[in-house]
């Protein structure tokens, strides 16, 4: 018998969030209530950047996002040059519109500013090239001015032809930045408190002896909204990949197509709830930067802050007024994870248009046909929610139960309770996708925690009037 889900510290049901005081009101109130060049190593005359007015950008994302991103960024006012490259969008812009993407953008993990780009001379020793390339990129002691401030280097590096170690990058860049402020200031900068984002984040990239050097806007990957629960359910997928997928089906187009319509969608395995609330923040035009309380740019020199600010009320401004017209249904059999859906939901503060429900799917039953499904079953392999690099960390196990029972009864709901729909459906695990007893129409492929995997695309026999 199936049973309504109620938080531990209100109904699912609670009354609209959505209205003159949005999300906004949210953030202030309720969210916190609940929480909850020197040498002659580098040749300079291969090195770019850009003006000051408008700077070379790139957002990482999942392998197989690209396209969504892209589209995101083509929608952020003054971006130019848009394309897509390897696991991320270039983009060209200046700093009002790369405070926009930081805010706006759903499917991307992180947003790179592009200092320099250096073609490294294989003839010469690599970590004295190294050395000369971090020292003069910019003036150091401008940006770390106070014995308080911090700074990181990360890297990853690939078919070099003098080095094949990240770590010779890091210390190199380490004391290389160390010796200028120090030269100057008088100081050493400290490293950043233990699980602490620096004031300067620096990543790089040596692939093919081509070394590009950039600052992290973003600090913590994007995933990371700011307002869902420390604690996480096992197979937990990673808001940038579950927007992603969102995306890719086309939940956004489907919404903007209803012609008035309550469009609704489904995960009939929806865990911690994160696909449920990253459609609710599409649906209401939430900017899921809005939840996030540190920036690290805000501690740069470069930093315009009346801007930023600017920019934030803008974004508060563009959300819904009023309930956005659209139902978000979830079941999932446990009923840890609803607790945790639940919580996740009303922090996010769009509880007044999700309904939770826990039970076994083969006797979940939904009033009408939904226009969409999405889940993200279990398949085998757990996806451990995203680290800092914004990758959910995957390892294999011995299956939760019998997957292929799971996912007879996914097949068979969907078959009884999702007519006229369309179905997509996230696996990594190409053997129990089998137990559907259907055909997908379509493969999207995504690489998730290092996991090669497919969002499938199902159209379910027509027995409703479409929209």
């Amino acid at each position: 018998m199936r049973r309504a889900i109620v938080s531990k510290t209100a109904a699912c049901s609670i009354q609209p969030h959505f209205g003159s005081s949005g999300v906004g009101h949210v953030l202030r109130h309720n969210f916190h209530d609940i929480t909850c060049v020197r040498g002659t190593s580098v040749n300079y005359s291969t090195l770019t950047r850009a003006s000051a007015s408008e700077k070379s950008f790139f957002v990482t994302c999942h392998p197989g996002a690209e396209s969504v991103l892209e589209q995101e960024i083509l929608g952020i006012e003054g971006a130019s040059d848009v394309h897509p490259g390897k696991s991320g969008v270039h983009f060209k812009g200046n700093e009002s519109t790369v405070y926009d993407v930081n805010l706006w953008v759903r499917s991307g993990i992180r947003v790179l500013e592009l200092l320099s780009q250096i073609t490294l001379d294989p003839d010469q020793e690599a970590g004295d090239t190294l050395y000369e390339a971090f020292r003069g990129v910019v003036e150091w002691p401008e940006w770390l001015h106070s014995e308080d401030m911090s700074f990181s280097v990360d890297s990853r590096i690939w078919g070099n032809s003098n080095f094949t170690n990240s770590q010779l990058l890091n210390v190199r860049a380490k004391d290389a930045i160390c010796d200028c402020i120090r030269e100057k200031n008088g100081f050493k900068p400290s490293p950043p408190l233990r699980g602490r984002v620096a004031d300067v984040p620096i990543f790089a990239t040596a692939f093919s002896d081509v070394l590009s050097i950039y600052l992290d806007y973003s600090g913590r990957s994007l995933h990371k909204r700011g307002f869902a629960s420390k604690k996480m359910h096992k197979a937990s997928l990673n808001e940038c990949a579950a927007a992603a997928c969102l995306q890719l089906a086309g939940f956004p187009e489907l919404l903007k197509n209803s012609g008035g319509e309550t469009v609704t969608l489904v995960d009939p395995m929806c865990g911690g709830g994160t696909i449920l609330s990253e459609a609710a923040m599409i649906a209401g035009n939430i900017a899921p930067g809005l939840y996030r309380t540190f920036w690290p740019f805000l501690r740069w020199p470069t930093c315009r802050k009346s801007l930023w600010q600017e920019r934030v009320d803008r974004a508060k401004g563009l959300r819904l007024k009023k309930k956005p017209n659209v139902l978000l249904l979830g079941n999932d059999i446990h009923s840890g994870a609803l607790d945790l859906a639940a919580e996740n939901i009303q922090r996010a503060g769009v509880q007044s248009i999700v309904r939770l429900h826990q039970g076994d799917i083969a006797a979940y039953t939904l009033d009408t046909p939904p226009h969409m499904v999405m889940t993200n079953p279990p398949w085998g392999q757990r996806l451990l929610g995203g680290g800092e690099d914004g990758e959910d960390h995957a390892r294999y196990g011995p299956p939760d139960g019998d997957l292929g029972d799971s996912w007879r009864k996914l097949g068979q709901f969907l078959k009884e309770q999702a007519a006229g729909s369309e179905a997509y459906i996230l696996s990594g695990n190409a053997q129990v996708t089998q137990h559907l007893k259907l055909r997908a129409d379509r493969k999207y492929p995504l690489t998730i925690g290092g996991t090669k995997c497919r969002l499938m695309q199902y159209v379910i026999h027509n027995k409703r009037v479409p929209m």
